[in-house]
């Protein structure tokens, strides 16, 4: 029951697992440019949505990590760029590790 109640995290790691084995290895897969984003994108609306049903005050450390992986699925499936974008990732990205490790 707990691995339910985590379904954002565990989504999450596994995505973390194939993105990394992939930029490791050189991996890919047919729709993998589909299902990686779509993957991100689900584990960062699941993590919102824990949040949101959570009791407990919000961890602004997972909101923002919420935010960067629904980012990191959308920015490829829309093909939104600009020249900070990496920037601006990395920055919300940092925040997010600061403030979770900070959290705890």
């Amino acid at each position: 029951m707990k691995l339910i109640n985590n379904a954002g995290l565990v989504i999450m790691a596994v995505w973390l697992i194939i993105k990394g084995l992939a930029e490791l290895f050189r991996l890919t897969f047919t729709g993998m440019d589909l299902i990686l984003p779509l993957v991100a994108i689900f584990a960062g609306v699941l993590l919102l949505l824990r949040i949101r049903d959570s009791s407990m005050s919000v961890n602004l450390g997972f909101l923002l990590l919420s935010v960067w992986f629904i980012l990191t699925g959308l920015i490829p499936l829309l093909g939104v760029s600009f020249p900070e974008l990496y920037f601006v990732m990395a920055i919300l990205g940092l925040a997010a590790g600061i403030l979770i490790l900070i959290s705890q």
